[in-house]
This record gives C-alpha cells, structure tokens and sequence, in this order.
C-alpha cells in the first residue's frame, strides 16, 4: 500500500494492543519479538503499538511472564496495557517506575462503565480506559464528555466470548494426556445460529471467538480514541497489517 493509504488507515487507530497469545507464548519463543517489530515498521511513524498484558495468569507462568515483560522493557518497549490492576503492579516491579512514570492504558477487562470508574482509574496513573464491548455508544458518549478523549474504543475488536481453564479436547477423551502428550489446539464450530465459532487451545487454556474479528467505527462526535487488538489468535505481523487494510 502505499503512504497515504497507510496513514488514512492508522488515522483509525489511537494504538494497537499485542497480547502474547494463550498469555505467554507466543512473544516467548526466540525471536517472535520480531513480529511487533516487523509490524511497527509496517505501519505509519507515530502508530503507538502497545503489548498488553493478560487478564488471567496461573501461579506457575508468573515467572515466564515476568522474564518476558523484563526483556521488552531492555528492548524499548514502553507503552502497555494492563487487564487488571495487578498489571500495573507488576510494570511498577520490573520497571522501578510508578504509575504516572508509565505509559499505561487499561483494557476493557478493567472496569470503567462509569464517571466514578474511570476517575479512579486515571487517578491511579493510566492514561486511557477501554471501553467495555458490552457497553452502549449512549453510555460511552456521556461518560467521554466528562473525560474527552481518556477512554478507547475498539474499532477493530475480537473479545473471547468465553475463557476456560478446562480443555473440550479432555471432556471428549474422559481425560487430559497432559501438555506434552496433547497436539490439541482448536477447532471451528457453528452456534445454533449458524454463527462461526473458534475455539483455541494453549496450555490447557480455552478461548472461545467469533470467525473473524469484528468491526465498529468510533460512533460519530463521540470523544473516544480507536484501537485494534491483536491479543488470542496466532497474528504474523503480516496477517496484522492484512487486518487493518481490510476493516476500511
């Protein structure tokens, strides 16, 4: 593509939110750090892509975690999103920095349908609030004029519908082989509906998504930024990049 219709594509986005798919892996493995920034070159200077953190993290990939947030921070990374407020917590640890020291902006995980939420938030040192995807545009509208442009709106949005920490593979076997005996990783499926469903497996954790991601334009005169999320799916930075040609 070319300039012009890179920067009138990321005129959409206030930024991009990269989670490590299945919460560590994917930006675990050598070199997979190349992705984002194969993808940072790819888009228009000044696209802000933000590595989020997970809403959910089991006792035993803290560690993992952890190593990983530490070795974006080494490598410039500064700008994240958090799912919960042990997320700022743990910036603040690895960093050595508060809050209001970092760029931080808060998922639609964290809690903010109203004026109170978000103030206690952005009190706390995020930046920005995600707009939940189960909230109105009517309800978003009035909170933003109280905070114009403090909150985010998912243009290019792919919620689960469901987290598990059960695996569908394991209930049709009668039990679990265990992570290194399981090549079970998802499957398509259809609702009563007809609507497609996929269904992802890592680490005995289940994420249930619609086929395709989903578009909603920033509804109009509201005071909201945009963002894409790149978070439960296996995203090349190539398959990225396709996705935000393709919601225009």
């Amino acid at each position: 593509k070319d300039e012009k219709t890179l920067e009138r594509i990321a005129s959409f986005y206030d930024y991009l939110e990269i989670q490590p798919v299945d919460n560590n892996a994917f930006m675990l493995r050598d070199g997979s750090a190349k992705d984002v920034e194969a993808l940072r070159g790819a888009l228009p200077p000044g696209t802000v892509v933000r590595l989020g953190l997970p809403p959910v993290t089991r006792a035993w990939e803290r560690e993992a975690l952890e190593a990983w947030m530490a070795r974006a921070w080494e490598r410039g990374q500064r700008a994240w999103e958090i799912a919960n407020l042990d997320g700022l917590e743990r910036l603040r640890k690895i960093t050595g920095r508060g809050a209001r020291e970092l760029d931080v902006t808060a998922d639609w995980w964290v809690w903010a349908w109203n004026r109170a939420s978000v103030a206690s938030l952005l009190g706390a040192g995020v930046r920005r609030v995600g707009c939940s995807p189960e909230d109105t545009a009517e309800n978003v509208a009035a909170v933003a004029e109280r905070y114009p442009w403090r909150m985010t709106w998912g243009v290019l949005r792919d919620p689960p519908l469901f987290l598990s920490e059960h695996c569908p593979e394991a209930a049709r076997r009668g039990g679990c082989p265990g992570p290194a005996s399981c090549g079970y990783r998802g499957e398509e499926l259809s609702s009563d509906k007809g609507e497609g469903i996929v269904v992802t497996s890592r680490g005995c954790r289940t994420a249930a998504l619609m086929a395709k991601p989903q578009f909603y334009p920033v509804p109009p005169g509201v005071k909201v930024v945009g963002r894409a999320e790149f978070c439960r799916r296996a995203w090349t930075a190539e398959g990225m990049r396709h996705s935000l040609f393709h919601v225009i």
